[in-house]
C-alpha cells in the first residue's frame, strides 16, 4: 500500500497487523508521486501486483453511485447538511450530490 507522506492513518497499524508493507512517498510530491512510487514498483515485477488504480477504471465512479453514496444517504437518513472529504475522493462527492 502507498501512503503520501504526510498521510498516516489507523491503518497503518492494521496493515502492518496482517503482514503489510507500507512504503511512504515524499508529502512535497502528493499523489502523483505515490502514483509513480507504485508503478515503479510493479513493472519490477507485473505477475506479482494487481493495481485497481482508481483514475483509469471506469467503473469507479459506478460504484461510488450504486454502493457507496446510497449508504452515507441511507446512514444519513437522507439530511446531509455538510460533507467533508479528502482530496482523493473526489468521486464520491460527485456521486453523493448526484444521488
Amino acid at each position: 500500500m502507498r501512503y503520501a507522506g504526510k498521510y498516516e492513518r489507523g491503518e497503518k497499524k492494521i496493515i502492518q497487523a496482517f503482514g503489510g508493507k507500507i512504503i511512504f512517498t515524499p508529502a512535497e510530491k502528493s499523489l502523483p508521486g505515490s502514483i509513480k512510487k507504485v508503478r515503479e514498483i510493479t513493472s519490477s515485477e507485473p505477475n506479482n501486483y494487481f493495481i485497481a488504480d482508481q483514475f483509469k477504471n471506469p467503473h469507479n465512479p459506478e460504484v461510488h453511485y450504486q454502493q457507496i453514496a446510497p449508504a452515507i444517504w441511507k446512514d444519513m437518513k437522507g439530511k446531509v447538511d455538510v460533507l467533508l472529504q479528502e482530496w482523493e475522493v473526489g468521486e464520491l462527492f460527485k456521486e453523493l450530490g448526484n444521488f
